[in-house]
């Protein structure tokens, strides 16, 4: 063969292999986008559940121990909202569903959107931490690392937190 066909067979390869690259660096970056839209709707399954704990404690007693411990769970929960408040909130929650004098005994409206709600949460969680584990797989990977095809991207965490109700 020629210097041409070698040249010529050289700048084949190339292009194909910055296609094959460009198109892998889209496929990561569109990871990132669904883990970002999947934290957007965790974090506003979230803000469901405050709103929620907030209508609970409006219509409990004021005077109560447990409704007071409620009432500061969720008020770190607002302003800190990370795993660890979360999880406290739920705590508190769970708690609060076992003394006698719960509102949601008597409330089955309320004791249902509770319910709904903490099943929301949990799928949105489950649903963010498993995007974020297909990022962190194909960060892991070869290729990405050496081309450097996630950018700048901050490499996503998991969100872990006791959901339970």
């Amino acid at each position: 063969m020629s210097d041409i066909y070698w040249v010529l067979a050289v700048g084949i390869i190339t292009v194909c292999l910055v296609f094959w690259l460009i198109r892998y660096a889209r496929r990561v970056d569109r990871l990132h986008r669904r883990v970002i839209q999947a934290r957007i709707t965790l974090d506003k399954r979230l803000r469901d559940r405050r709103v929620a704990v907030e209508t609970l404690i409006t219509r409990a007693s004021a005077n109560d121990d447990e409704v007071d411990a409620l009432r500061t769970a969720l008020d770190t929960a607002r302003h800190v909202s990370d795993e660890q408040s979360e999880s406290t909130l739920s705590r508190t929650l769970r708690q609060y569903r076992t003394h006698p004098r719960c509102v949601l005994n008597e409330d089955q409206h309320m004791a249902s959107q509770l319910q709904s709600t903490a099943d929301e949460l949990r799928a949105a969680r489950r649903f963010y931490n498993q995007e974020v584990e297909q990022v962190r797989r194909i960060r892991s990977r070869i290729v990405v690392r050496i081309f450097h095809l996630a950018g700048r991207a901050e490499l996503p965490r998991t969100f872990d937190m006791d959901d339970r109700y």
